[in-house]
């Protein structure tokens, strides 16, 4: 039994220096780790690993090895940060291979990804985008109300004319009737041509071109209820018909 205990102890004895070898490498690698706090100038910033190994297409074993050779500075961090995390200078790892693609790196302004703002991210572009659908419909109804309210007086520009004209030459109406039409027609166009009726511009003065025609739309209303048409010029319009 006493010769055996040898043998049994061997094994343990080897684990035990194969472990203080692995802990002795280690220690001569960490010792190789030169470690930066300040950026080099106001153009330079903070990069992981992970994105040192995108922005030059390399693999990220090489990028841990750059750092654990010393070849790559390193920001110190607190213990427990995990090495693919871990913080380099871009200009130092522009200086050890060129940047591929300098737009393949995901840290933000912090250098770090923030995984837990993705989802308010998210909800902020949800409601940017209703309240930017609200803004363009909002919009669009009033463009729409805008070109309704300029074809409608297109055809009153068209219309109102030829009734003022036919109104004349019958003498249905008195004569100045007539007249103060084709004169408020004259002003409403030359309103609707400077902008009045335009709803999102507000009150104008060049909307008291208005009032001539809403007077002649009243006074012309109020003598046909009152008065009626001109009865001997009806009666003089049918004795040159049936002649």
């Amino acid at each position: 039994m006493t010769q055996g205990a040898p043998s049994v102890a061997a094994p343990a004895h080897h684990t035990q220096e194969s472990e203080q070898r692995k802990a002795e490498q280690k220690a001569s690698k960490d010792d190789l780790v030169q470690y930066v706090e300040e950026l080099a100038g106001p153009e330079d910033a903070w990069i992981s690993l992970t994105d040192a190994a995108w922005i030059t297409r390399t693999s990220e074993a090489m990028t841990r090895r750059w750092v654990t050779s010393g070849r790559l500075k390193v920001k110190k961090e607190p213990v427990g940060v995990p090495p693919r995390t871990r913080l380099v200078r871009m200009s130092d790892v522009a200086v050890i291979r060129p940047t591929v693609d300098p737009t393949a790196a995901i840290t933000g302004e912090v250098r770090k990804l923030n995984l837990a703002s993705i989802p308010r991210q998210q909800l902020q572009s949800m409601e940017d985008h209703r309240r930017l659908t609200k803004l363009m419909q909002a919009e669009l109804t009033l463009a729409q109300q805008f070109w309704a309210s300029r074809f409608a007086a297109l055809s009153y520009l068209v219309a109102t004319p030829i009734l003022n004209f036919l109104l004349y030459r019958s003498q249905l109406v008195p004569r100045f009737i007539s007249v103060w039409g084709f004169i408020a027609l004259v002003m409403l166009a030359t309103g609707l041509a400077i902008g009045v009726g335009d709803v999102t511009r507000g009150f104008q003065p060049g909307q008291l071109l208005v009032i001539p025609i809403i007077l002649w739309e009243l006074l012309f209303a109020t003598w046909l209820i009152v008065r009626g048409f001109n009865a001997s010029a009806i009666a003089k319009s049918r004795r040159k018909s049936h002649s």
